[in-house]
């Protein structure tokens, strides 16, 4: 049995209305510092 490595990535899609503020959402999530799991 052969076993292959995945390649996979994490994808959010991010949907709603118009003017739903999706883009000051988005804005937001990447321009804040968020703490990761590799963080002291």
């Amino acid at each position: 049995m052969v076993f292959m490595k995945s390649n996979k990535i994490p994808v959010t899609i991010l949907t709603g209305y118009l003017g739903a503020r999706k883009t000051a959402l988005l804005n937001r999530i990447l321009t804040q510092k968020h703490k990761t799991k590799d963080s002291c």
